[in-house]
């Protein structure tokens, strides 16, 4: 291999590993109660997240897809 290709190599990997640092941080994010339901927007006590159980699993789903989303 040519020196161009070792750095156009390594710009490579330094870029997949970028992306997937970013993956990770995306998903370590703390989710803090808004006195709204993070799913639906109904009014909340203040220590809640969600409204019910099928808010927290839709937000879940989504929340995943879009962090499995490529750009």
């Amino acid at each position: 291999m040519s020196e161009r290709e070792d750095d156009l190599e390594q710009q490579t990997i330094e870029l997949y590993f970028q992306q997937a640092m970013n993956n990770v941080r995306k998903q370590n994010v703390r989710v803090q109660p808004t006195g709204f339901c993070l799913n639906c927007d109904e009014k909340l006590q203040p220590e809640q997240l969600f409204c019910d159980m099928d808010c927290r699993e839709d937000y879940e789903k989504r929340v995943k897809a879009q962090a499995q989303r490529v750009y």
